[in-house]
């Protein structure tokens, strides 16, 4: 989401007198994604899947967006997916595919990169969509595949009906996933498949059914900054952060959804995250460390999120 922004963002922590942060693992402090990454290396695939089985939601979010960025040996997920019925391995060989995509692509949209790099990230993103749409198939009620294909959906700028026919398949496992949520504002953000008015429209109009899930909007803001900040150029987005209406509403949103104290899901990582980083650009240094307190270590910038920034 923001790891490239908040790298630079940390040193002014320091100079400001606020927490000093540094980075830790993908892997949040999950202990199963040891156990996973020893079992993929021995080649212990149907162990995994148990494995795999048996964690939360959130512990699955996790587990894959820290698994599927690791180097594995040539043809091992290949051999996988080849002797595997079960979902999880479409499921992990296509969210692999997809961070080496966004690798390739590293942040910027497709008006941005040479014909050469566009046509290779193309053709992994159409590999990545096979692969999880076969998992999705295999698995109609889970809704890792889903959430997984939101953002390849956004990479190959599909249509609008086709993007919102993914959430709305998502939303009928029934199963709450903050990482498909934020996924969503990413995708109908202006830089990719909507405009700055939709993602606020969406982020809002879904608060109000998944209150726990209004770090939404917050992310909107985010991502509305990083397009009109780090695309455009446009200069008056040097003070957003500094509004009065946009304080306002961050605010707001962190009241509402404030009962992180209580709360053991690894989904709320990704949502302090998003908080921190508003109130890091809002210069509130007591927010601030409100956040960063209920993270109860360094904060991670949340590459498990969006993989491509």
């Amino acid at each position: 989401m923001v790891s490239r922004l908040l790298g630079r963002l940390f040193q002014w922590l320091q100079v400001r007198a606020a927490p000093k942060v540094c980075l830790m693992d993908l892997s949040l402090g999950l202990p199963a994604v040891s156990q996973l990454a020893a079992q993929l290396d021995a080649q212990q695939f149907d162990q995994f899947e148990q494995t795999f089985t048996q964690l939360s939601v959130d512990e699955r979010f996790v587990a894959l967006s820290a698994l599927a960025q690791q180097e594995f040996p040539k043809g091992t997920l290949d051999t996988w997916v080849a002797g595997s019925t079960s979902f999880i391995a479409p499921l992990f060989k296509g969210t692999a595919v997809l961070y080496r995509a966004w690798r390739i692509g590293g942040s910027r949209s497709a008006a941005q990169v040479c014909v050469e790099t566009f046509d290779e990230v193309e053709a992994l993103l159409e590999q990545s969509w096979g692969y999880l749409i076969t998992a999705h198939r295999r698995a109609e009620n889970e809704p890792e595949p889903l959430t997984r294909l939101i953002p390849v959906a956004m990479g190959l700028r599909v249509s609008r009906d086709t993007l919102e026919s993914l959430f709305a398949s998502y939303k009928k496992t029934g199963v709450p996933h903050l990482g498909a949520t934020m996924y969503m504002v990413e995708a109908m953000s202006a830089k990719w498949l909507g405009s700055r008015e939709q993602a606020f429209a969406f982020a809002r109009a879904h608060a109000e059914h998944f209150p726990h899930q209004t770090v939404g909007i917050a992310h909107a803001h985010v991502e509305h900054w990083i397009y009109e900040n780090k695309i455009r150029g446009n200069e008056a987005s040097q003070s957003y952060f500094a509004r009065k209406d946009v304080q306002q509403e961050i605010r707001e949103c962190w009241l509402k959804e404030n009962r992180f104290a209580n709360r053991t899901d690894y989904f709320r990582f990704a949502a302090l995250d998003t908080y921190a980083f508003c109130f890091l650009m809002m210069q509130d240094d007591l927010l601030l460390r409100e956040a960063i307190d209920l993270i109860g270590h360094p904060p991670q910038p949340s590459p498990s999120l969006v993989p491509h920034h």
